[in-house]
């Protein structure tokens, strides 16, 4: 009787295996369908595939190419960028077996990287935007924005400088033209000199420049030291205008404002890619300013005013500091808040930014506005 037992929990055993390789080979049969499809769009359907590209609908979405695809295998729990090229035979996962729910044991790459073929990125790695893989490099530490490596483990060898420049060129021009609408807004419009508002990230100070325009007494924060250099400069002889040099975030702290590698290129044009989250695809994880944060909630009730404008583009800090905002009543001190959003160059803040964004929603709150840029 024990050896049927124990026979009858073997066979029981043996199918649950079959079960689960059937389930395996049904996802791989359905992933080299959608490939075959792309391929056949393409007229490219000559290749042997062998690829196992679990997420491939959504990375063919978001833009990803695959000039040569075959051999190529990318983890369901990596996170990808938009625009990304990856050549054949690359390998992007976990650096050893987890259980599924190991999140941050995968590699988060950001956009329009190039991975070249051979290459492999693996473990708990951050691949800066605008990255340069090259063939059969392995990659086994961050590695910053516009960066070019190679080798075995990978090494900087360069920096992708053209791409760099035409990003900063590209991203001045979508700027002014951004900030002439902003300008000729209603919202700017209905300020005066009896309003207040107050600038989160005023980077070199566009939108504190139009606030401040129109007589308002404007109250900016900027926790970059040579953009807080640059704003005591432009407002020195602004009356109505108060500059700080401290971040804002929900506690009154000491954080570290991680900065791009390139900041040399163009300091001021560059700096506003900075933050207080080590993850964002566009900074460098190694390098970092010590600064002061304050809790804007705090802050906003210390104003015996109403505030008219409340502008927040902190890199990331954005959702956590709306959440306390709106359930500590600071939100009914606001008349209007405008909000550039990150999470999708920040991954540990994705969750977060559907939760307030549900609340934002749920409450029916019209005077958040998260898609002002």
């Amino acid at each position: 009787m024990q050896d049927e037992s124990i026979n009858a929990a073997l066979v029981k055993e043996l199918f649950a295996v079959i079960g689960e390789l059937k389930r395996q080979f049904e996802r791989i049969e359905k992933n080299q369908s959608v490939i075959v499809d792309y391929l056949s769009d393409r007229g490219m359907a000559r290749y042997d595939l062998s690829c196992d590209i679990p997420n491939i609908e959504r990375l063919l979405q978001l833009g990803t190419r695959f000039p040569h695809p075959h051999g190529i295998v990318i983890s369901k729990h990596a996170r990808l960028g938009p625009g990304c090229m990856i050549w054949q035979n690359v390998t992007i996962g976990a650096k050893q077996l987890v259980e599924d729910g190991g999140q941050n044991m995968y590699p988060n790459i950001g956009s329009n990287v190039k991975i070249y073929a051979g290459a492999c990125i693996i473990g708990d790695v951050k691949v800066g935007d605008f990255s340069i893989i090259d063939c059969n490099a392995v990659v086994l530490n961050d590695i910053p924005p516009y960066t070019v490596v190679a080798g075995v483990p990978a090494k900087k060898i360069g920096i992708n400088e053209s791409v760099l420049r035409k990003g900063i060129e590209s991203n001045k021009r979508f700027e002014e033209k951004i900030y002439k609408k902003f300008q000729k807004s209603t919202l700017v419009k209905s300020l005066s000199p009896s309003s207040v508002c107050i600038d989160c990230g005023a980077n070199k100070g566009d939108v504190t420049e139009i606030f401040a325009n129109t007589g308002a007494s404007v109250i900016a924060f900027e926790p970059h030291p040579i953009c807080y250099r640059a704003l005591k400069k432009r407002f020195s002889h602004n009356e109505n205008v108060k500059i700080f040099n401290k971040g804002v975030f929900i506690k009154n702290d000491r954080m570290k404002l991680f900065i791009s590698n390139v900041e040399e290129y163009d300091p001021l044009a560059i700096s506003q890619s900075s933050s207080l989250y080590r993850t964002k695809t566009n900074i460098d994880s190694a390098k970092y300013h010590d600064v002061e944060v304050i809790d804007i909630t705090d802050f906003i009730f210390s104003i015996d005013k109403k505030i008219s404008i409340l502008k927040l583009d902190v890199e990331g800090a954005e959702y956590c500091i709306l959440e306390k905002i709106i359930i500590s009543g600071a939100l009914n001190k606001i008349e209007t808040v405008l909000v550039e959003t990150h999470e999708d160059r920040i991954p540990e803040i994705c969750e977060e930014a559907i939760r307030v964004r549900k609340l934002i929603k749920d409450m029916n709150i019209t005077s958040i506005h998260l898609d002002w840029v």
